[in-house]
């Protein structure tokens, strides 16, 4: 569902929204499947430097044993 909103501010709002609640559930897995669809979301855009701020913060998620 998310990726068919790539692209589309609602389909921001939406990521985010539910980047936050899995956050607050503490359900890392979840919040990685969702940064992975930002970075889509941005690659789409043509927003390289958002793209970057995303996959470093996916790399941190990983280095830190948050997300393996």
């Amino acid at each position: 569902m998310l990726l068919r909103g790539t692209g589309t501010l609602r389909g921001l709002d939406a990521a985010r929204d539910l980047r936050a609640e899995s956050h607050d559930a503490g359900t890392t897995a979840a919040e990685a499947a969702l940064k992975l669809a930002l970075a889509f979301h941005h690659a789409v855009l043509s927003h390289e430097d958002k793209v970057r701020v995303v996959i470093d913060r996916l790399r941190e998620l990983a280095l830190t044993g948050d997300y393996t």
